[in-house]
């Protein structure tokens, strides 16, 4: 990776407004934290409501695997209420550090996510 597409994946970061990306390529990982050298408190991703927690939708892969780097407003995890799903939205972007176990029953405001 050459310094000038270093520079185009960190000004792409920040445009979008990433506090760290992670980058992976075949010959290694760039990992990039963005913003002020004291680092901020992790922000909850909440349950908006009571339900059955999955990482992923039951007919697609993972939306964000975890330890990965979303964007505000992305979906990061549903929760499933009787034979319904609801999206749960990732409140600001940055790395995801999931807290809900799979299948796991959560609670109204329950938090999900760590965001970094």
């Amino acid at each position: 990776m050459t310094l000038a597409e270093i520079a185009e994946i960190v000004a792409t970061a920040r445009a979008k407004g990433l506090m760290a990306l992670e980058h992976q390529t075949e010959t290694g990982v760039l990992r990039v934290r963005l913003g002020s050298q004291h680092a901020q408190d992790p922000v909850p991703a909440k349950a908006p409501c009571a339900g059955v927690f999955l990482s992923a939708h039951p007919v697609q892969p993972h939306i964000v695997p975890p330890q990965t780097v979303a964007t505000q407003g992305e979906v990061i995890a549903f929760l499933k209420i009787g034979p319904c799903l609801r999206a749960v939205q990732a409140p600001r972007p940055g790395i995801l550090q999931r807290r809900a176990g799979e299948n796991s029953l959560v609670g109204y405001g329950e938090v999900l996510f760590d965001i970094e």
